[in-house]
């Protein structure tokens, strides 16, 4: 009856009496009909009787009618989400910063947010959605089950609580790692294959218990250890020197903060060794004291946490470094914290910070610097020190 209508139109062409048949039929299909069929069943069936799904959908206006269908059309299936998946575990400043970072830096498109707090959840979700459009529409997800970061390429745990001024270390340690035993089980279900980073401390005791919660191969899990303290200690050094902090090369390793190490005997710009201008540069001896730049980075943690509660910048700031490394294959040297058993003569089954190249499977080699004695013994002393307080940890995990 339609194509009959349609033949008393000759002014019309045959492209517009094609269009007009289509839409007449989505009207019959989407109205008329479902109209007519609502009218016979209601001699058939009861009055509170739920709805088919099939008449549901065809009661639906046709796509074709809607402003979306009018702007819109689709010929292709859409990706709303990128295969870089970042899940940031703890929204605390650490957090939410790194977010922020990850996001700023264009290091991913992907990121999920899993905190307990649902209030403060919904509303970094929120305010992060609402800036998508300085962002390059990235998808940003949260929610506080875990299952939300399923598939995730790295997960990011910065949940974690600081050590009280007079509190035991022992309750400390065991705290953390507590909270690390209660959230990796659930990640791993739902991301096996992710590359984990630890941005909690106490850093390297906690990277082991992920290491061995979770069964995932060592060199997928790494903790941001000396990260900081390097970046600190080039900072200074440039200061003195008066050239930019990316051509001064120096490492800090072993653990963070007051037992970290200094490699004073690599340190160099442009290749141009400190110590073969100055000897005793960094010792006690140093008629320079050069040492007063570790003392500074030692204090620094304090000092920022004095000021404005913890530092979260910087950490977000090495955390989306490592990530950037992870997703383009960088194969850069960064200090983090590794497995480092059997590296300069160390016998303590512990994670400490040792110069690593970083690339798409996490750590792909240890660096293995030239260390005077001095500074391999603290490195031991850090490992016995380590292995020490790991152990409050361990009795969680058996």
């Amino acid at each position: 009856m339609i194509l009959q209508n349609f033949t008393r139109l000759p002014h019309l062409s045959i492209g517009m009496k094609k269009n007009l048949f289509l839409n007449a039929s989505c009207v019959y299909n989407g109205i008329l009909l479902p109209y007519v069929k609502s009218i016979n069943r209601a001699y058939s069936k009861a009055e509170d009787d739920p709805p088919d799904d099939e008449d549901v959908r065809k009661s639906r206006p046709c796509k074709q009618f809607t402003t979306i269908g009018k702007i819109l059309n689709s010929v292709g299936a859409k990706s709303l989400a990128g295969n870089n998946k970042v899940s940031v575990i703890g929204l605390d400043d650490i957090g939410i910063a790194t977010v922020f970072a990850l996001l700023t830096q264009n290091v991913t498109d992907n990121v999920c947010m899993i905190d307990l707090n649902e209030e403060v959840l919904k509303g970094e979700h929120l305010d992060l959605q609402y800036s998508s459009v300085f962002l390059n529409n990235p998808c940003i997800t949260a929610s506080k089950d875990p299952a939300a970061t399923r598939e995730s390429k790295v997960c990011v745990v910065t949940t974690g609580t600081f050590k009280g001024r007079d509190e035991d270390e022992s309750e400390y340690v065991a705290r953390n790692a507590g909270i690390i035993r209660a959230i990796v089980p659930s990640l791993m279900r739902h991301s096996p294959n992710a590359i984990y980073i630890i941005a909690s401390d106490p850093v390297d005791i906690l990277s082991y218990t992920t290491w061995k919660l979770s069964g995932v191969p060592k060199h997928k899990v790494i903790g941001t250890g000396t990260m900081l303290d390097t970046a600190r200690f080039r900072y200074l050094l440039s200061d003195k020197l008066g050239i930019s902090p990316e051509h001064c090369h120096g490492f800090v390793i072993g653990q963070q903060g007051q037992r970290s190490v200094p490699v004073w005997s690599s340190v160099n710009i442009a290749g141009v060794r400190l110590k073969d201008i100055n000897p005793q540069i960094g010792t006690e001896r140093d008629p320079e004291s050069w040492s007063e730049v570790h003392e500074e980075v030692m204090k620094s943690a304090d000092k920022v946490r004095q000021l404005k509660g913890n530092s979260s910048w910087a950490v977000a700031l090495a955390v989306s470094d490592l990530c950037r490394a992870i997703f383009t294959n960088k194969n850069t040297v960064i200090p983090v914290s590794t497995h480092v058993k059997g590296e300069h003569s160390i016998r303590e089954d512990v994670f400490l910070s040792l110069p690593c190249v970083i690339g798409r499977s996490g750590v792909t080699d240890i660096v293995r610097q030239t260390l005077t004695e001095v500074e391999a013994l603290q490195l031991r002393r850090c490992a016995e020190n380590v292995a020490q307080m790991q152990e409050f940890a361990s009795k969680l995990m058996t």
